[in-house]
């Protein structure tokens, strides 16, 4: 015998008020904050465009073949577009298609990059308002009173937990907005092992974890872990015991900066592959306010404030200005933002490159064309061009 939705309905309270229910937060409850905030379609919408893009070029070929003198008002290339689109979304997995994505971009990064290009985050600007924001750049301003759902949720002090698969920030703001101290606040739980060490409180899980992560508090890592540590101790003086100090610690983990930087260079050096002689330099960089004593690296793990310096240790020239810019357009024609359009275009960087390699090849300066001569230097021997001061080209 099926259930009536009055028993339903009194059958959810009774677990709600037994402590025995959890609520799982979707896409769609951030738009009650606003409708800059995607659902999974949405969000999805550029990275099939991207990966269907031959696909989708081919489907507007054909339809404007066969409707040749037999339409006589076809569709638009972006009608079609959008309607493949929304096709390939009601028929593939979101999940497969996010792995076809990382598998064409050849970092794990790219789909967080992807994500936190498109999905705001709040926050308070300088005059105390709140503000939805993607990177630094402020999208609206909005009112607190749009958070009264998410309050309304976090006011449910009954629920056992509660799930979500968003990656925004809209319940931790909520929950200073509300005022909660840390002993009544729930914990934000972003993997497996923050979960197992408070299992039995009430949690927030983030089940596909935070794209911002504070790195503040004393890091512990080295280049062989897989994981780096962060541990944060927060001191909080309660106003009814105002004699007393509390001190609250919380570890964190992330993955290995060192290893993915590593990744990073190995995908950068498959790129520059028409560039054997230049040198890709890998940097770690914590802007955040984080202690790095406890790091211990061969690779530069530097704070913000260094990175200039570091750079400045590197003066060999490498390539000449022009290949900057051959170099350049082809990062930026492999950026996970950008997809390369112009196919002539990467023919002509790599004819320039290829040029470049047997003028250096032929041990001819590619920038001025005098003849490149074996010199010693701090760094060891290198090639200088015989021009030099006038031309400062080198290579190794």
């Amino acid at each position: 015998m099926e259930k009536k939705e009055q028993d339903i309905l009194e059958e959810i309270r009774d677990c709600y008020n037994n402590g025995l229910l959890s609520a799982l937060v979707g896409a769609g409850f951030s738009k009650n904050v606003s409708d800059s905030f995607l659902g999974w379609g949405e969000l999805l919408h550029d990275m099939i465009g991207e990966l269907y893009e031959t696909d989708i070029k081919r489907n507007y070929d054909n339809y404007l073949h066969q409707s040749y003198g037999v339409i006589t008002d076809p569709k638009t290339k972006e009608t079609l577009k959008e309607e493949y689109i929304s096709e390939i979304c009601k028929n593939e997995d979101y999940l497969e298609l996010v792995s076809k994505y990382i598998q064409k971009k050849g970092i794990r990064e790219s789909l967080e990059i992807y994500i936190e290009s498109r999905i705001p985050y709040v926050a308070f600007n300088e005059e105390g308002k709140i503000t939805l924001k993607i990177g630094n750049k402020e999208k609206e301003q909005i009112s607190d009173t749009k958070f009264s759902a998410h309050k309304e949720l976090l006011l449910l002090n009954k629920l056992q937990n509660i799930y979500t698969t968003n990656y925004e920030n809209l319940i931790e703001f909520t929950i200073n907005l509300l005022g909660l101290g840390i002993k009544d606040s729930p914990k934000i739980v972003l993997s497996g092992r923050d979960l197992s060490d408070n299992i039995r409180n009430r949690n927030i899980i983030k089940i596909h974890g935070n794209l911002r992560q504070e790195l503040r508090g004393k890091i512990y890592g080295d280049d062989n872990r897989k994981e780096w540590s962060q541990l944060i101790v927060t001191k909080v003086t309660y106003a009814k015991k105002w004699w007393k100090t509390y001190t609250y610690v919380t570890k964190n983990h992330f993955y290995n900066p060192v290893k993915q930087s590593v990744g990073h260079v190995f995908r950068v050096k498959e790129l520059l592959s028409a560039y054997p002689h230049l040198k890709i330099v890998s940097i770690v960089v914590f802007a955040g306010d984080a202690n790095l004593s406890n790091v211990e690296s061969n690779h530069h793990v530097i704070y913000e404030e260094s990175l200039l310096d570091v750079i400045d240790e590197y003066k060999t020239t490498y390539i000449t200005d022009n290949d900057v810019q051959a170099v350049l357009a082809i990062l930026t024609g492999n950026n996970i933002r950008k997809t390369v359009s112009d196919s002539q275009h990467v023919k002509n960087i790599r004819k320039a490159a290829k040029e470049v390699n047997a003028a250096i090849n032929s041990g001819i300066c590619p920038k001025c064309g005098g003849h490149l001569i074996e010199r010693n230097g701090k760094y060891g021997t290198f090639y200088g061009c015989s021009n030099y001061p006038k031309c400062r080209f080198t290579t190794q």
